[in-house]
């Protein structure tokens, strides 16, 4: 039996020398703008809903109003 270790792999050599480059974002940054993001399409969501409910109640209040 030998005492040689196996030979490196070239490839995992030259992995092992590079250094980690910056990531290049701002994580804090990017999650704020995914929520306000989020917020925007709620607040449009409701903003409809509520026009909805103002013209069915406008319609109600029409058809009330001119009876006969």
């Amino acid at each position: 039996m030998s005492d040689h270790p196996p030979p490196a792999d070239p490839l995992a050599v030259a992995l092992s020398k590079l250094d980690p480059a910056p990531h290049g974002f701002d994580r804090d940054a990017l999650m704020f703008a995914a929520g306000s993001a989020a917020k925007l399409r709620i607040i449009a969501f409701w903003k409809a809903v509520a026009v909805g409910a103002v013209l069915v109640a406008g319609i109600f209040a029409w058809m009330y109003f001119t009876q006969k």
